[in-house]
Order: structure tokens, then C-alpha cells, then sequence
């Protein structure tokens, strides 16, 4: 019997011990949508330290985190952060491993420009990407990018390994620019608009009004100016043979990598990122706007004209009297939705022509001017900040109702409390009080009634 049960048990197959471990639980189902978190890119959002209370951008980073994303938060308070944080993020990415790494500009255009000088300047490898988290006034770059202002679904366009592009910098003597730099009397940008209250109520407008005001105070500067730009792609900057020269006084010179300024006009309108060109609009005192594009041109002023004031993305750049503007091709990698802003997704279209080199802008091309383009999402950023204010306001509402219920409640007499002493009626009096009142025999006076009374009831010890 026991070698029967021995013989049927050696027929048995056996069961390999992986088998014998419990089933694994299935891996909860990603969203909708959801990217493969090892797929994506490792995130370091530089954040201007005054757009850290944004609605939206906390619930956000927590959903991308449970989500498995690698995000990381840096804050700004002081100049040079975002440079310190780019040098850290630089030498602390594992560059061997399975994600690339994103730089996040999470701020305007000048904490855009911030960002990329830094990748510059620390020699960040070519596959290192920048994306932008547009929280900032005007938020040019974001706009004709398509960038979306629902913090979500810019981080979601940053994690996307398919979004990366390779795109121009520009270069105003040597500092990097990817919006647009602007010479001349009209480009001098104060240190206090900078954060001027105007700025921060009216957006773009506010800084439309400053420069304005200082039209109208100082008048309209137009210092004489030489300007050489280059014909063709390969042209150096001491081939006068292949160099175009203007001259005249400078209202104006915007050089455009994109496309738009101040969300107000799109002075570029047909810039490409990826074209190895700048797109310059020049304004000449008593001449119509000219337009070319060039790989660099050089503004020159005449002898005793002074300094030339400058900005790059917003920010004030040294005056100079020589200035140069340069291009460096296809040196950035930045997260776009699509191509629109690339010559790839230019085909056919009027920025794709050629006789946009040179020249004076076509019709279309200033009616384009005048129809800059719009931050998406703007409908739901909207709501979100209105949901806040109104949170805020709610809050403070309730605290206020709390203290005056509170003081009614401290007003009302307990049952501790004595009773407030009232000063005698006349007729209680008598006929000589006059002489003999209690202020003259030096009797303390009964205290007023109303508020006084009150007080006196608040200060007297409870029983």
C-alpha cells in the first residue's frame, strides 16, 4: 500500500516554487492620459519665489508625484538662484540613468531668460530640456508656444518625451535671449517698473502705460545709428560684401527668435525658432518699419550719441554704444505641444517664404502685428484665481464675524459682573449740589454712561 502512494506521488508533476508565491496584486491603472513614468522626464521646476502661493500648482505637483514622476521643487528669493539651482540640478542628475532631465521655468519670460543663461553658461549637454510654467505678466513665449497657463497640463507637456525640440538662442553681446531683445530709446526698462504696483494690477497694460508716461515726460529719443546685418546665412561680420547697412535715429530695434512682446503686439510676426535666423523690425525716425531677418546685425551709435538701452526678455540689459545681436542655432532643447513656432510647421506659410528676408513688412504681415497671440487656459486660470480670492475672501469674512461676535459677547454683562454705576439724575440732587457737589468735596465722580461704563464693566474682575 505505502509503495502504491509512494509510485503516485513520484507521478505527480512538480510545481516549480515560483509557482508557489502568492499572485502579485495588478498595478493600479493609470489615468487617462497618464504618461509611463519611466518614459518621462525628471522635472526641476525654478519657481519665482512670488508665484509660489498660484492656485492650482500644489495640487499638480501631488498628482504628478502619485503618479510616479520625478518632481522637484526649487523657489527663488534672492538674484543668482536660478543659476545656483541649475548648477545643482546639473551635478546632481544621474545622466546614465533611464530619464533625462527638464528644467521647468516656472515664472514669466525674465525667469525664462534667467534659466536659460544658466544652461549656458554651466554647459548643460545638449539633451538637457527647458520647459516653461507660465506665471508670469505677460508670458510671450508661452503664448506662441501654445503652452497651456493650467499648471497641470504644463507639467504634463514638460513630462512628455515627445514634446522636446531643438530651437535658437539668441544673443544680445553675448547674453542669451529665446523671446525677443530690444534696442533703442523706447527699449530702456526702469528698475521700478520692474514690479511696479501698475504692472501687477493691469498686466502688460501697466507697462504699456510706463512707457507711455516716459514718452510723454522725456519725449521720443532717436539716437543716430549705424546698422549691419547680413544677407546671407554664412555671411561673417567683416564680409562687407554680403552685408546690408541702415542708418538714421533708432526708435526701435526688436530682433526676434519668437514672435511677440508685452502680449500686446507681435513685432516679429514671422520669426521661426528653428531657422538659424533672427527676425529683426527696425523703426527709423521719418521712415516706414523695415523688416529682415539675418544671422546678426550689429547697431552702432554715432559719436556722441551716447549709450543705447537695451532689454532681452523683459529684462534691462547694460547700455552700450555697440551692440550685437547673434544667433545660436538649434542650441536649446524646449517642450512644446506642437510645431507651429518651427519651419517644420511653417511650410506653406507666409514665415516660410523667402521674401520675408528683406525689406519693408507686407500687409499681412502688420496686420499680424496686430493680432499677437493669446496664453491658452487663460478661461480656466481665471476661475481658479477667482475660486482663491474667493476662499480668501470667505476667510476673512469668518474671522471678522467671529470677532464681533466675540466683543458683542465680552459687551454683554455676566452674571459675574457688577453693575455699571450711573450718574444721578438732577432731581436727585439737591438744591445746594453746587457748592456741595462731589467733585468739590473731592468725592470720585460717577462714571459716564455708555461706552465708559462698559470699559469700567470689562476691566472689573469677574466673581
Amino acid at each position: 500500500m505505502i509503495g502504491q502512494r509512494r509510485d503516485q506521488l513520484e507521478r505527480v508533476p512538480k510545481v516549480p516554487p515560483a509557482a508557489l508565491k502568492p499572485p502579485r496584486r495588478p498595478a493600479a491603472s493609470a489615468p487617462p492620459g497618464a504618461l509611463d513614468p519611466a518614459r518621462t522626464r525628471s522635472l526641476v521646476v525654478i519657481l519665482h519665489g512670488k508665484r509660489a502661493e498660484e492656485p492650482g500648482l500644489r495640487e499638480a505637483v501631488r498628482a504628478l508625484r502619485q503618479e510616479g514622476h520625478e518632481v522637484c521643487i526649487r523657489c527663488t528669493f534672492d538674484a543668482g538662484d536660478a543659476d545656483a539651482f541649475v548648477a545643482e540640478g546639473l551635478r546632481l542628475h544621474d545622466f546614465g540613468g533611464r530619464r533625462a532631465l527638464t528644467f521647468v521655468a516656472a515664472g514669466g519670460d525674465g525667469t525664462v531668460n534667467e534659466v536659460v543663461a544658466a544652461l549656458l553658461r554651466h554647459g548643460a549637454p545638449r539633451g538637457v530640456g527647458l520647459a516653461v510654467l507660465p506665471f508670469g505678466t505677460a508670458n510671450d513665449l508661452a503664448a506662441v508656444l501654445g503652452i497651456s497657463l493650467v499648471p497641470e497640463d504644463a507639467l504634463r507637456t514638460a513630462l512628455d518625451p515627445m514634446t522636446p525640440r531643438a530651437v535658437d538662442v539668441g544673443l544680445l553681446n553675448g547674453h542669451a535671449f529665446v523671446n525677443i531683445a530690444v534696442a533703442g530709446g523706447m527699449a530702456a526698462v526702469p528698475p521700478e517698473e520692474l514690479d511696479s504696483p501698475l504692472k501687477r494690477l493691469l498686466g502688460p497694460f501697466g507697462i504699456a502705460l510706463h512707457v507711455l508716461k516716459r514718452l510723454l515726460l522725456g519725449g521720443l529719443p532717436a539716437p543716430h545709428v549705424t546698422i549691419r546685418y547680413a544677407t546671407a546665412p554664412d555671411a561673417a561680420l567683416t564680409d562687407d560684401s554680403r552685408c546690408a547697412t541702415l542708418e538714421g535715429g533708432l526708435l526701435l530695434l526688436a530682433a526676434g527668435n519668437a514672435r511677440q512682446m508685452g502680449r500686446t503686439v507681435s513685432v516679429c510676426p514671422d520669426a521661426l525658432l528653428d531657422d538659424g535666423l533672427l527676425d529683426f523690425t527696425v523703426l527709423l525716425a521719418g521712415r516706414p518699419p523695415l523688416q529682415f531677418a539675418a544671422p546678426w546685425a550689429q547697431v552702432s551709435a554715432a559719436r556722441g550719441a551716447g549709450a543705447l538701452p537695451a532689454n532681452r526678455d523683459g529684462e534691462p540689459e547694460p547700455a552700450a554704444e555697440r551692440l550685437l545681436f547673434e544667433v545660436l542655432p538649434k542650441r536649446l532643447l524646449v517642450h512644446m505641444p506642437d510645431e507651429r513656432l518651427l519651419v517644420s510647421g511653417a511650410a506653406g506659410s507666409e514665415a516660410a517664404k523667402p521674401n520675408r528676408r528683406t525689406g519693408r513688412p507686407r500687409r499681412a504681415a502688420l496686420l499680424r502685428m496686430l493680432r499677437p497671440a493669446q496664453p491658452e487656459g487663460r478661461a480656466a486660470r481665471a476661475a481658479a484665481k477667482a475660486r482663491a480670492g474667493a476662499g480668501r475672501a470667505a476667510g476673512a469674512a469668518a474671522l471678522f464675524a467671529a470677532g464681533l461676535a466675540a466683543g458683542l459677547l465680552l459687551l454683554r454683562r455676566g452674571p459675574g459682573m457688577p453693575e455699571p454705576k450711573s450718574r444721578p439724575h438732577a432731581s436727585q440732587r439737591g438744591a445746594g449740589s453746587g457748592e456741595g457737589s462731589s467733585r468739590q468735596r473731592g468725592e470720585p465722580s460717577a462714571p459716564p454712561r455708555g461706552a465708559a461704563a462698559w470699559f469700567e464693566c470689562l476691566a472689573a474682575p469677574v466673581g
